[in-house]
């Protein structure tokens, strides 16, 4: 059962931004476990199952990210992510092609909302096309949203 996040969480959050290392992590790592992942996960599992009926009707599953970054996608950053999130998105194959609701909490704040991960421009653009093609099925499920 989700709990909350707690002082501990955004003192985990600000301690990986400022100490980005392997190390420390380690050193960190059952805190990590404690106030991040696991409240993380029993977020997840609570607003899935708040959305148990749209969750199934489009074959949504929730999914914690990881905290280690993308070894591809360093840059001069540390191994780890200076926040966490998860999703409800579709099975695996398709989450690059199809909407995803999303929370992510970070040191300064959190964020939530429907997202969008297009691997290819051209998915985008098929999404742009059909908007454009029926706008009121768009504007029928903001009002339902809201």
């Amino acid at each position: 059962m989700f709990q909350g996040f707690t002082d501990e969480t955004i003192g985990f959050l600000w301690g990986i931004r400022m100490n980005n290392s392997r190390e420390w992590f380690a050193d960190h790592k059952k805190d990590y476990q404690k106030h991040l992942y696991e409240p993380m996960k029993a977020l997840s599992a609570e607003v899935s199952e708040e959305m148990r009926e749209e969750c199934r009707a489009y074959g949504l599953a929730p999914k914690v990210a990881r905290i280690y970054r993308d070894a591809r996608r360093i840059h001069g950053k540390g191994p780890y992510k200076e926040s966490l999130w998860f999703v409800l998105q579709k099975p695996a194959e398709d989450w690059t092609s199809t909407p995803a609701f999303y929370f992510e909490v970070m040191p300064t704040g959190y964020e939530y909302g429907m997202g969008f991960y297009a691997s290819r421009p051209i998915q985008m653009e098929v999404y742009r096309r059909r908007i454009l093609r029926d706008p009121g099925e768009l504007e029928a499920l903001a009002r339902r949203l809201n």
